[in-house]
């Protein structure tokens, strides 16, 4: 089996966060969103992570020393293709494929990535890009193909013209590259689009012209692929991944009477058989039995064990 290596590029300001803590420690259901990633790749199959940091990278890497990554360093932000060149030291002497994601999409699941990694080596590809067809694409990269179906660029939505915003299949940001086709690829990539940014999604066009196979890996939740970029994107991706914990908890025969006012973080451990009433919160690292009773209002704190039987309710004020 080739060796998969992820990389992760987690380099921006996150500016349109409005706060100074990195954008990477802002908390996803009580995990950092970075970690969301690393945790995820490795379940894809990713023997190694390496994590692009710039602005902060300090603070970042301090907070995850534990995390068992490799840092690279990226000390101006020039666009993805750039993250990606500056890793290539760093990446030198595999002979696999890279699994390119975002430290700041944490809702994208193994199963996808692992897909996406079949789908790359059956077909032999070059690179393998994560597309979904939307209803509206405004905002996201057009996919582009040839009459054989291969992908032949991608062009971005402030570059696109009247005809190619029409195009529904757009692009995740979530790559699987051949890992010397890549950097061969990045070589010509030049910032001559509107922003003056170096484009990962150049490479594609660039590789398509040399003859190399492109491929997209076509996904029906685009949901996983989310990034978070404001306050309000960070609520809507917590929403998203509280009601996948909530789901898997009452698949194993948990009851949620209210899941929309329920609120569960991830790695919470309950026991079949009891019960979530509204408003209860339950910190990662919550452990419950079976045939439990919790809340209304019930707060219950990371490392708190809760034995079988046991109910807990917030005290009423008469």
């Amino acid at each position: 089996m080739p060796e998969t290596v992820a990389l992760i590029l987690a380099a921006g300001k996150g500016t349109r966060m409005r706060t100074d803590r990195p954008k990477m420690l802002h908390e996803v259901c009580g995990v950092p969103m970075l970690e969301w990633v690393v945790q995820t790749a490795r379940e894809a199959g990713a023997t190694r992570v390496v994590v692009v940091v710039g602005h902060q990278k300090e603070v970042i890497k301090k907070h995850f020393r534990s995390l068992g990554v490799e840092w690279v360093d990226q000390d101006q932000q020039l666009g993805t293709g750039h993250a990606v060149m500056v890793a290539r030291e760093a990446l030198r002497g595999i002979t696999g494929d890279v699994l390119v994601l975002y430290g700041d999409k944490p809702l994208i699941k193994a199963k996808t990535l692992a897909d996406l990694l079949a789908s790359h080596r059956a077909q032999r590809a070059a690179a393998t890009v994560l597309t979904a067809h939307l209803a509206d694409p405004f905002g996201y990269g057009r996919i582009l193909k040839a009459r054989d179906g291969r992908i032949r660029a991608i062009v971005e939505e402030v570059d696109a013209s009247p005809s190619q915003k029409r195009i529904r299949e757009t692009n995740s940001g979530i790559y699987a590259f051949e890992l010397k086709a890549l950097f061969a690829a990045l070589e010509q990539v030049k910032p001559d689009n509107k922003k003056g940014e170096h484009y990962l999604t150049d490479v594609i066009g660039v590789l398509y012209k040399r003859g190399k196979k492109v491929i997209g890996s076509d996904m029906s939740d685009f949901a996983q692929t989310l990034g978070v970029n404001s306050q309000q994107e960070l609520a809507q991706v917590s929403r998203l991944a509280r009601a996948d914990i909530l789901k898997q908890l009452m698949d194993a025969g948990v009851t949620v009477i209210d899941p929309e006012s329920t609120f569960v973080e991830r790695g919470v451990k309950v026991g079949a058989g009891t019960v979530l009433y509204p408003f209860c919160y339950l910190d990662k690292g919550t452990e419950i039995g079976v045939d439990c009773r919790i809340g209304p209002f019930v707060h219950l704190r990371s490392g708190s064990r809760v034995p079988n039987g046991a109910q807990l309710r917030a005290k009423a004020i008469a």
